[in-house]
């Protein structure tokens, strides 16, 4: 443990030694997954999606393949800082488009208007719509839109169950292939990453009740939730994984306690040779990291035996390698997290309607630019009384409250404190903000939006309502 922590620990200061914040300021960029939908809102084929890598192979994107199946499934193409990249997570019919990072919001604005104006061509050339929606809102979830891909190998055998998806159309985990959603990394120092992590898990509710935007799926509106997307983390992982996705149980003390809080999660996989090996008899990451390739910290009580699953079934010996932590590092769900990247990472919010693409990183990095101020507000509300808020805010969104706590309160004071934190840079950014700004002023999400729509215009409307056409 205390090795795994140290490997974590100097990987940051070496990071942040490099980005010299204090000289050159907070990068920022988007996660942007779009549902990608035939013209009766169906979810495109997926000749359709690759047809789209094609697409931007003649757009000047490089292709790339996945290492286990050897199959196509992305472009990707220089930017400021990294690359800009186009894949598809789970579901083949939904893309994301992950924006390189850049100096601010105005340079994001740019890069999101290129990625839109891409998704428009693409369009008019091919007949695929991408929404700005965060569900596909036709087809089912299941197996049979899941994207063959070495990520995506184990998920079911791990994490089963068929509470809301029937056995023969696969696994709760495929509720997946149809959720899309708005995510943002953005730069954050070691001194502040703890602070960030607590305070970003603690508005999980409140950023809800402003963005909830996925409650039509199947055809219909869901009549229990505004945000779907966000409930499909509890339908998959359900209560024996509670620790490892929404809102954390508790606040973490320091880093260290956040980077040994995550090193006991019981594994998913690791990589040997580009190829996934599940690790299916480990307690925890840390338990393997000690283990020294034997079996004496796993579920099995005897020793020496092979601890390693193939994807084909094999078992096989294993030996820990330091990357194996960086690896695991992808493989919990909280709303708020540091990425392998050692950025903080956003990750609670349903992709927004085409022109308020942008509310997400604006509210993400005003408060990052006035953490002190969001933490004296996080720490004013028990957090047992924030986690509880999530699940309302899914469900109600800024009507939500619970033990005299309003949701529509919360994100009043975290947009006026995202506002503050953005007029100190004095760039201008905080116009980014003015969306929700009138959604809190009509007390609505664009969940409520797109139920009106939906409700006198079908999804012809809801198509013509949310889809990308620039």
């Amino acid at each position: 443990m205390n090795k795994s922590v140290r490997h974590l620990l100097e990987n940051f200061r070496e990071i942040e030694s490099g980005r010299n914040l204090r000289e050159r300021g907070r990068r920022i960029g988007s996660e942007l997954k779009f549902p990608l939908v035939e013209e009766d809102g169906s979810a495109a084929g997926l000749e359709k999606t690759e047809a789209l890598w094609d697409f931007l192979s003649r757009k000047g994107w490089s292709t790339f393949r996945d290492a286990t199946t050897g199959k196509t499934v992305g472009a990707v193409k220089p930017g400021e800082m990294n690359e800009h990249r186009a894949s598809c997570e789970t579901g083949y019919c939904k893309v994301e488009f992950s924006l390189a990072h850049v100096a601010d919001l105005h340079a994001l604005h740019r890069s999101v208007e290129e990625a839109l104006e891409l998704a428009g061509e693409f369009r008019r050339e091919s007949g695929g719509t991408f929404l700005g929606f965060g569900t596909q809102p036709v087809t089912p979830p299941g197996k049979h839109l899941l994207m063959k891909k070495g990520r995506n190998l184990f998920w079911d055998r791990l994490f089963g169950g068929n509470d809301h998806i029937a056995p023969e159309d696969g696994t709760d985990v495929h509720l997946f292939t149809v959720s899309a959603s708005n995510q943002v990394h953005i730069d954050v120092t070691m001194d502040e990453a703890v602070d960030a992590v607590n305070v970003f898990n603690g508005l999980a509710g409140a950023q809800i009740a402003l963005t909830a935007n996925s409650n039509i799926w199947k055809g219909r509106v869901d009549e229990d939730y505004r945000c779907l997307g966000e409930m499909f983390w509890d339908w998959w992982l359900k209560e024996k994984s509670r620790s490892r996705y929404g809102v954390p149980e508790r606040k973490f003390r320091d880093l260290e306690d956040y980077f040994r809080s995550v090193l006991d999660f019981p594994p998913v996989y690791v990589k040997r040779e580009g190829m996934p090996v599940c690790l299916p008899y480990c307690r925890s990451l840390s338990d393997f990291m000690g283990c020294g390739g034997g079996a004496s910290k796993c579920a099995r009580d005897s020793a020496g035996e092979d601890c390693g699953v193939t994807s084909d079934g094999r078992e096989i010996g294993m030996k820990e390698e330091t990357g194996d932590i960086d690896q695991h590092f992808t493989f919990f769900w909280h709303n708020a997290r540091i990425s392998r990247y050692y950025t903080l990472e956003n990750r609670v919010n349903d992709q927004q309607p085409p022109a308020d693409i942008m509310v997400v990183p604006a509210l993400t990095l005003g408060l990052m630019e006035n953490l002190p101020m969001a933490r004296k507000l996080v720490d004013s509300y028990p957090w047992e009384t924030l986690r509880e808020m999530r699940t309302l805010a899914a469900k109600n969104g800024l009507s939500a409250a619970t033990k005299g706590v309003r949701a529509a309160e919360i994100s009043s004071d975290m947009i006026s404190i995202a506002e503050e934190g953005l007029k100190r840079r004095d760039l201008g950014e905080e116009r980014y903000l003015a969306p929700l700004k009138v959604r809190l002023e009509r007390m609505s999400c664009p969940a409520d939006d797109a139920e009106r729509v939906f409700r006198s215009g079908g999804v012809k409307g809801l198509i013509e309502f949310c889809g990308i056409f620039s």
